[in-house]
């Protein structure tokens, strides 16, 4: 039996607190609870599943003369599309952590941020807040669930994550060099300010949902302000 299922399996009055308090993000050997991994997997698979669906719908948007946004928009989501489709592999199979198991939106927060993203109107804004907003704040969410996670406990998630932040270093690379190409063959130079105000108002959305993954926001908290737990 491996760690997390021992976690599981003590039952009693500590299996129901670590189900019952997301709060508890590490347990006492200082690996991710098989609660915290539930959540953990949900809020990546929503956060992959919901870029998907906004890059497809943004690629199918772009102007004739934007092709090469359309790609980029429609390849990105794509490679977001597998991602979350393997995270599903990821989530603890037991009847203990109850609703925790589900697939769906952090909160309400979380989706009413999307939905604003949504409204951005331009394609090269949407390039702009996709590549260094969105796509770099999921980057480092990864980046804290590798500081915090155990490699020997939490192995597999770990992996997985791995996997993402390949596909995300890339489409990040490639997302800057176009967005610098379509910036130089602008000639209204009013578009970096509209870009830099629509990043602003983005990033408040996303940090009134607690970020684009909320579980991950948690665990990097209670990992550096242990006090934190329980307020």
């Amino acid at each position: 039996m491996d760690d997390k299922a021992d976690e599981i399996a003590e039952g009693g009055d500590s299996g129901a607190m670590a189900v019952g308090d997301e709060a508890n993000t590490l347990n006492r050997a200082g690996f991710l609870t098989a609660a915290t991994t539930a959540t953990v997997v949900r809020d990546l698979h929503w956060a992959c599943e919901s870029l998907f669906e906004l890059f497809v719908q943004w690629a199918s948007e772009v102007d004739s003369d934007g092709g090469d946004v359309a790609v980029w928009f429609s390849v990105t989501g794509r490679h977001l599309e597998s991602q979350a489709e393997d995270l599903k592999a990821l989530m603890p199979d037991s009847v203990l952590l109850g609703e925790l198991t589900g697939f769906g939106a952090p909160s309400a927060a979380s989706s009413s941020a999307v939905e604003a993203i949504r409204a951005i109107p331009d394609s090269v804004a949407r390039l702009a807040i996709a590549q260094r907003v969105l796509l770099a704040q999921l980057g480092a969410s990864c980046d804290s669930l590798r500081q915090v996670a155990t490699p020997h406990a939490d192995a597999p998630l770990l992996r997985r994550v791995e996997f993402l932040l390949v596909d995300l270093r890339n489409d990040l690379e490639a997302g800057r060099l176009l967005l610098e190409r379509r910036l130089e063959e602008l000639s209204d130079t009013s578009i970096g300010e509209e870009i830099s105000a629509a990043a602003t108002e983005v990033k408040g959305q996303l940090v009134a949902a607690h970020g684009l993954v909320p579980a991950i926001a948690a665990i990097t908290e209670t990992a550096t302000n242990p006090a934190s737990v329980g307020r």
